[in-house]
């Protein structure tokens, strides 16, 4: 970083090569500069400031903020979900059911009796939202980063925007969630997904606003919950004596002759 800032000549550049875009914004001077700053693409918008951007170490004349969207990246980390946790869970497990007996006994001069039983079941099915969702990427991966080195642990939370790859709404079945690449999860395995220090601010069918307290590469995930089905069976019971089975029989014959 410490590089590239005092060869700027603009105070606002644009790079965009094959697979990236970066915008960049510089201040120079012999005091460090203050107030808002922003930067945007298609893809996505950062607010921070430049307090965010010189930090509390030695000032070393400039001081820079950087955004880079990835072009195709969100196709190559569409996974690496493992640590992601969440705590909607849906413990719903209603079964209802409910038997219905009718018993209806003739006695007959017969006193022989027996007993038939038939037993219809209905079943009817509701729907409601599984407990452990799946994730996709549902947005263009950026790299957030300043002059300042030390950006672990910020002391005013940077504003990301995220537009997002394709139009929907949050449901119950569905929502947008922040996260980062965290490189120190699971180095063996280059990394993995995670919300630490990364908050939902508000979204709706077209953007995700995220809140993030340190500084890395971040995405929006959509957290999508498989709908669950629930059985509810419904038990008929029907008894006959031996008398009903005779009747059947005798109107049967009947009807026959």
């Amino acid at each position: 970083m410490k590089l590239i800032g005092p060869q700027l000549r603009d105070n606002h550049t644009t790079l965009e090569p094959d697979h990236t875009a970066t915008e960049l914004a510089v201040r120079r001077g012999h005091t460090p500069p203050t107030g808002p700053i922003s930067l945007a693409n298609g893809n996505a918008r950062l607010d921070t400031s430049w307090e965010t951007a010189t930090g509390n170490g030695t000032y070393p004349g400039f001081a820079l903020v950087g955004l880079v969207s990835y072009k195709t990246m969100e196709r190559s980390v569409n996974n690496s979900f493992q640590y992601l946790t969440d705590t909607n869970t849906d413990t719903d497990t209603d079964t209802d059911t409910d038997t219905d007996t009718d018993t209806d006994t003739d006695t007959d001069t017969d006193t022989d009796t027996d007993t038939d039983t038939d037993t219809d079941t209905d079943t009817d099915t509701a729907t409601t939202t599984a407990s452990k969702p799946s994730y996709q990427i549902s947005s263009k991966v950026v790299t957030a980063f300043v002059s300042n080195p030390a950006t672990d642990h910020l002391a005013q939370p940077v504003i990301l925007t995220f537009k997002h790859l394709q139009v929907r709404a949050e449901s119950a079945e569905m929502n947008y969630t922040c996260v980062f690449w965290s490189e120190g999860r699971v180095q063996e395995a280059g990394g993995a997904w995670s919300r630490r220090g990364c908050t939902k601010v508000t979204s709706n069918a077209t953007h995700t606003v995220c809140s993030c307290t340190h500084l890395s590469s971040f995405a929006v995930l959509m957290a999508l919950y498989p709908v669950k089905v629930h059985t509810h069976t419904h038990t008929h019971t029907n008894t006959h004596t031996l008398g009903d089975v005779k009747i059947m029989l005798l109107t049967l014959c009947c009807q026959l002759s």
